[in-house]
């Protein structure tokens, strides 16, 4: 086969990591540069004839002219969506997404960073094959728009080859380097056996470029209409809180924090965390606070949402026939190859709270949303409604957060059907550990997080199911679900070996946090006492052996310490593979790299790997504590652990990383529920439905809006079939079809 490497260099008005690729590509000022080019018959040529193309120079060359119709010629680029787009919608070439060979997804699912210079600077390309980081200075000379000065004309314009012929030429140089770094990257991600994509993944690529291809269906109208009602309720926040406290901007932290300070607040910052934990409670001397001081500190942190934000995101992306394309990254969580978010983020957005959990209040407040009534939605939800203790006073900001879901639509003669993998990573984390008693909840039928809510406080699993469907008692109720809500995070949390926690310090804030269990929980909403969280960990860990069992003097070894001493005897071994899970599905080897530490592999049922790059066995310090039997004392734990380099998820740096059991396990679960959604993805697109988004575990798809197309009913149908390579996961969903997207 030959290939067609080939990488472009533009210009535009827009600017395109503010308003997305399709606005960029579609927009009018938008211009190919150049393109830098090569034909090669083999990825093993490392001396290709690099060609730059101007087309301000000459039309295009017959052999690329040719080479870009011939369906035999693979075209290689480095996120092809890019290339794709401008020969689309500037040249007017139209090639699909079949046609392309792209390194960036290859390099993703080896776990290295999107970017390519990252990507050659990791696999040690030499220099002369590297992408050139001097290029950042004249992508921001030629491809950006420059402002002229007032007394020149104003307006904008553009640098070019005859304003700047001296970097122009340099330009070229940086577009046709490109192009060898690119075939380097092919040819090395060829050698560790991830280019091209395997079979399968190479499907699941392909149903990637055709989803964000096609967009989410948006309503430009409501989110304009809801932006407009948050930002006048955040501007009143912030007015309110002048008025409250007469300083000239109560908005600036160095104006109000000495206003705080003077009525009982009592730290010296006013970052969120530190308001929340003051707020609550949480912090000594909180109690000293003045009611005047606590009602601005509301203000404040109220005033400080961020939510409404992501609807100004959506105005910029939005796509002039109300789609909102290019917003899902294909293996964005680089250690179990889940989808992440781009641009607006739709993996992040705000769940609703208790009120809004309510379709009927949804309704509501979308109607007044839509008449601009300001006055009317205030009104609507004011505090003297009945409504959870928990929940926020709702201004037309807290609202908008609320509802924000449902500016996704179903267009004209269609509905959206969304159907979600019930508490997918707890059966397959039950699956792999071949846990009987966290199985048997599947089996059974039952709710795991109430399971579990059973075994920490004692009481009978149908005596809580009817207290929190059934019984007419409030009370029941509410603490039916204040320990559902409690239980919830052990089964998240502390099947990944999360310890109790306790409070330490933000390292790059200083801020006082809850760390381990503890903080898992608050981040998910859920406020429990450290006591609690120490007795919830407690009792998962008593509770299934088969996870969290640690071999100790004749115990049952968990899948911790077993996915631990498998990479162990795998890291010390010479051609040693071993076998963990159902069957030994799981497999665990390493391929060699010569003048470097090897890579761990993880193979899942599905076919698929995990990688480790650079990894090793090395003595480090344990996140966690141990107490010494004889003195009690807190130590230390410092042991052999296994290490390999990644993208750091706090910095993003690439980094040392230190794992453990409990993090594997976490890897190798969330991949395997990825695995699933994947090819329940597929099998929608294959019945018909329009996949138009996937947030976490649950696919939204389009459908006509009739009674013989397929819809919510097909997709439960599928998601509860078991996978072909995992016969024995139990699966389950949920689901549901209407007219807006929701929770």
């Amino acid at each position: 086969m030959s290939y067609l490497i080939a990488d472009f260099e533009t210009s535009s008005e827009v600017e395109i990591k503010e308003e997305g690729l399709y606005n960029y590509a579609t927009h009018h000022s938008t211009r190919a540069l150049m393109l830098g080019w090569a034909i090669v018959s083999s990825l093993s040529d490392k001396k290709p004839e690099v060609k730059l193309w101007q087309p301000h120079l000459d039309i295009m060359p017959t052999e690329l002219k040719q080479a870009l119709r011939d369906e035999d010629v693979a075209i290689i680029a480095h996120n092809s969506a890019f290339e794709r787009y401008i020969l689309l919608y500037v040249l007017g070439i139209d090639i699909s997404y079949k046609r392309f060979q792209d390194t960036q997804p290859s390099a993703r699912y080896l776990s290295l960073p999107g970017h390519l210079d990252d990507v050659g600077t990791i696999l040690g390309l030499p220099h002369e094959l590297r992408k050139d980081k001097a290029g950042e200075a004249l992508i921001q000379l030629f491809s950006v728009p420059h402002t002229r000065k007032k007394k020149e004309g104003g307006g904008i314009y553009f640098n070019n080859w005859s304003s700047h012929p001296v970097e122009w030429k340099k330009f070229g140089e940086y577009c046709m380097q490109d192009v060898r770094a690119e075939l380097e990257v092919a040819r090395r991600l060829n050698l560790l056996r991830v280019f091209p994509l395997p079979e399968r993944e190479r499907r699941i690529w392909e149903f990637d470029q055709v989803v964000n291809d096609r967009g989410m269906p948006t309503d430009r109208m409501f989110v304009e209409k809801a932006f407009a009602l948050a930002s006048r309720s955040k501007e009143e926040k912030k007015e309110s809180q002048n008025q409250l406290t007469g300083l000239e901007n109560a908005n600036s932290p160095a104006q109000l924090l000495p206003w705080v300070r003077e009525r009982g607040y009592p730290l010296n910052n006013l970052r969120k965390n530190n308001i929340e934990l003051v707020l609550k409670n949480k912090v000594e001397e909180a109690e000293n606070l003045t009611d005047e001081c606590r009602a601005v500190m509301e203000a404040r942190m109220e005033a400080g949402s961020t939510s409404y934000t992501k609807l100004e995101a959506i105005l910029r992306n939005i796509n002039p026939d109300g789609r909102l394309r290019g917003q899902f990254i294909y293996r964005g969580s680089p250690r179990c190859g889940r989808w992440s978010g781009n641009a607006v983020q739709l993996h992040n957005m705000a769940r609703p709270d208790g009120t809004f959990e309510d379709m009927d209040n949804v309704v509501k407040a979308r109607d007044y949303i839509f008449a601009s009534d300001y006055a009317g939605l205030c009104a609507a939800f004011q505090k003297d409604k009945p409504r959870p203790a928990e929940d926020p006073n709702y201004s037309p900001l807290i609202i908008a957060k609320n509802v924000i879901r449902t500016v996704f639509i179903a267009p004209p003669g269609k509905r959206l059907n969304v159907c979600d993998l019930n508490a997918i990573e707890t059966r397959v984390a039950a699956w792999i550990a071949e846990c009987p008693g966290l199985l048997q909840v599947f089996a059974d039928g039952q709710d795991p997080y109430l399971s579990f809510a059973s075994k920490i406080w004692g009481i009978p699993y149908d005596k809580l199911l009817y207290d929190l469907k059934k019984n007419p008692d409030k009370v029941a109720k509410a603490l039916a679900k204040l320990r559902r809500q409690l239980a919830k995070p052990g089964v998240l949390g502390a099947v990944y070996r999360l310890s109790a926690g306790g409070w330490g310090y933000d390292p790059k804030t200083g801020d006082r946090i809850k760390t381990g269990f503890w903080g898992y929980a608050e981040k998910m909403g859920v406020d429990m006492e450290l006591p609690m969280a120490v007795e919830i960990v407690k009792v998962f860990r008593e509770s299934y052996p088969e996870i969290c069992g640690n071999g100790y003097k004749g115990q049952m070894k968990g899948i911790w310490v077993r996915l631990e001493e498998a990479v162990m005897e795998v890291m010390q071994g010479e051609r040693t593979v071993r076998s963990i899970g159902p069957d030994g599905g799981i497999t665990i080897d390493k391929l060699t790299v010569e003048d470097r530490n090897p890579i761990l592999r993880i193979k899942l049922p599905s076919g698929n790997y995990l990688h480790y790059l650079d990894a090793s066995i090395m003595t480090v310090r344990m996140p966690w504590n141990r107490t010494n039997p004889e003195t009690g004392a807190i130590e230390e734990v410092h042991r052999p652990a296994f290490t390999y380099y990644g993208q750091n998820q706090e910095t993003k740096q690439w980094d040392l990383i230190i794992s453990h059991g409990g993090k594997l396990f976490e890897n190798v679960v969330q991949a395997i529920a990825r695995e699933v959604l994947a090819d329940k993805l597929l099998e929608f697109e294959a019945i018909g439905l329009e996949t138009v988004g996937h947030v976490h575990d649950e696919g939204i798809c389009l459908s006509d809006d009739t009674l013989t197309a397929p819809g919510v009913k097909q997709m439960v149908e599928i998601m509860n079939t078991p996978v072909i390579w995992a016969p024995t996961l139990p699966l389950g969903s949920d689901g549901f079809q209407d007219y807006f997207y929701h929770k």
